[in-house]
């Protein structure tokens, strides 16, 4: 028997029925528990293969570890102010959400769920679906990447009395990713600087003492190290490289500076582990 659909949720009335409508008691009752149950609880539908959504869809749990496959939206014109929310639950595959013939999701034909748990709620506008939200996949807890912070305080000298040239620290044990050291003259609280940097030259910089004052490194002048001793004596020191076991310092002689210079260091990297 044909059936009309008559005032709000899912409660049907015989077609033919014209002036009053009359049921009987008890099928009244079931068909408004019906309609409070629809209202009350929103359909949740699982899919595993291409699906077409209809206005009955509230959430829709899609699993594409058998095969990517296409959830076509609803016809806007049908759906209008409708809140409609799809979720990747398969471990592989993608999931992807189509809108019905030419119609889009922000200015997009498709919008692809291609990890776990990815999902996204989309409100369906007079011309086009809209995201309201999107999360990304959740990580399982047990595979959570972890970091660890490796840190290492060594010491290395240079004689100011050696040219220009290279000289590499070693006994790091691991690639450093930022550099500092603290360097003086024979011990003395003159010829001192304090200087960071992650290996290439504009990434250094150092403060130094220039006898009673201070200066800083700064413009085409990037060094880790800087003895000054006069403004024609000087010994500079930029990292020119980094290695898993230590860094290359690249030296820089001006004039005849004397004496033996002392570098501590503190190495630093934050290692995935």
């Amino acid at each position: 028997m044909a059936e009309n659909r008559l005032g709000i949720g899912n409660i049907p009335f015989p077609s033919g029925i014209e002036g009053s409508i009359k049921l009987p008691l008890d099928e009244l009752i079931n068909r408004s528990r019906d309609t409070t149950d629809y209202l009350l609880k929103p359909q949740v539908n699982s899919v595993t293969d291409t699906y077409s959504a209809t206005d009955l869809d509230h959430t829709i749990l899609a699993d594409a570890s058998s095969g990517d496959f296409t959830v076509t939206l609803p016809e806007l014109s049908t759906v209008v102010g409708k809140i409609l929310a799809i979720k990747n639950v398969g471990a592989t595959g993608t999931v992807t959400v189509d809108g019905n013939a030419s119609e889009t999701i922000d200015g997009a034909t498709t919008l692809g769920l291609a990890e776990q748990y990815q999902s996204v709620l989309l409100h369906a506008g007079s011309s086009e679906w809209s995201k309201v939200s999107e999360v990304a996949t959740t990580p399982d807890p047990d595979t959570n990447t972890t970091y660890q912070l490796s840190t290492k305080i060594g010491s290395f000298t240079r004689n100011l009395a050696d040219a220009s040239g290279t000289s590499d620290a070693t006994g790091v044990g691991f690639t450093a990713q930022l550099i500092f050291i603290l360097s003086c003259v024979g011990g003395g609280n003159t010829e001192v600087s304090i200087g960071f940097g992650t290996g290439s030259g504009s990434d250094q910089r150092c403060v130094y003492s220039e006898g009673t004052n201070w200066d800083f490194t700064a413009g085409a002048q990037q060094d880790i190290i800087h003895a000054w001793q006069s403004a024609t004596d000087q010994y500079e020191g930029n990292i020119s490289s980094i290695h898993s076991d230590g860094f290359i310092i690249n030296w820089v002689k001006t004039g005849s500076p004397t004496g033996t210079l002392t570098c501590d260091y503190l190495a630093i990297a934050l290692e995935e582990t």
